[in-house]
């Protein structure tokens, strides 16, 4: 039997409020100030798809590698 996971309802109502303040200063930032925002949304964007791109191949390729990444990390936690 498959598990299955459920939202909340305010789950919801909260990330759909979030999308509609994003989307309306985005609009109010093409409204008011055209270039400014158009530049910094684009810089944003590039930002975050590079950004999940590398996230993704490293995840990809981390697998491979397990044994080096979980020493690595370990490492890195650790208390000088």
């Amino acid at each position: 039997m498959k598990e299955q996971t459920t939202i909340s309802r305010n789950f919801k109502i909260i990330t759909f409020l979030l999308i509609a303040i994003g989307a309306g200063t985005i609009v109010f930032g093409l409204i008011t100030d055209r270039r400014t925002t158009w530049t910094n949304y684009l810089i944003v964007n590039y930002y975050f798809f590079f950004n999940c791109d590398g996230r993704s191949f490293l995840f990809r390729y981390s697998k491979h590698f397990s044994i080096g990444l979980v020493i690595s990390i370990q490492e890195g936690f650790q208390k000088p």
